[in-house]
């Protein structure tokens, strides 16, 4: 009896040995994958700054809805450049590399973000704090986005300064009763604009 007792406690420390070890290599393998992405991106994105740098020279001699391009280019590589390097630091083991983070009062931070999508926001207590403040744009970005996407016309922010920083995204928009968002489901075909993992 105590010989079969030991078995199986000796199978289910394997079953659990074995799924750790799956799962470790699974995120090696995740890891090595996106750190191949993010170097293998910055070949191109190092030509499209080297375009955007030979047509800023001419900017001048370029009509206005050219120029309206150009500064969209621009940023989109600016943003992408961004993005990749920040996903080195990221995809790095040094935990100090992963997040990195830059001091900035609270207002600076939501004028940098709220400026670009034109929304407004309330701020109760303006501080200067160090946190990661590219990826929380990112993250705030998306939720405007989904407000604007899924809610009503009007989007606005409030923020709370506390023990934690509660960053709220409020829209107009009305929440579907359960028959609606069964039949919207029904009816509406799979979005091709989204990847649909929300945030």
């Amino acid at each position: 009896m105590i010989a079969i007792l030991v078995a199986i406690f000796g199978a289910l420390v394997l079953g659990l040995a074995r799924s750790v070890y799956d799962r470790y290599q699974q995120r090696r393998e995740r890891q090595f994958i996106l750190q191949l992405l993010t170097h293998e991106l910055r070949t191109p994105i190092a030509s499209l700054g080297l375009t955007v740098e030979m047509l800023r020279n001419q900017f001048d001699s370029l009509d206005e809805g050219t120029q309206d391009v150009l500064w969209r280019l621009l940023a989109d590589h600016q943003r992408l450049n961004q993005l990749t390097e920040t996903s080195k630091g990221y995809l790095s083991t040094d935990k100090s590399e992963q997040f990195k983070t830059q001091t900035a009062s609270l207002s600076e931070w939501l004028d940098n973000v709220c400026d670009c999508v034109e929304i407004n926001y309330t701020l109760e207590e303006d501080k200067t704090l160090t946190l990661p403040f590219y990826w929380l744009s990112i993250c705030l970005k998306n939720l405007i986005q989904n407000a604007h996407q899924h809610g009503g016309d009007t989007v606005w922010i409030r923020v709370c300064v506390g023990k934690r920083i509660r960053v709220c995204v409020y829209d107009d928009g009305v929440f579907p009763s359960w028959w609606q968002r069964v039949w919207r489901r029904c009816k509406a075909p799979k979005s091709e604009h989204n990847m649909g993992i929300g945030l």
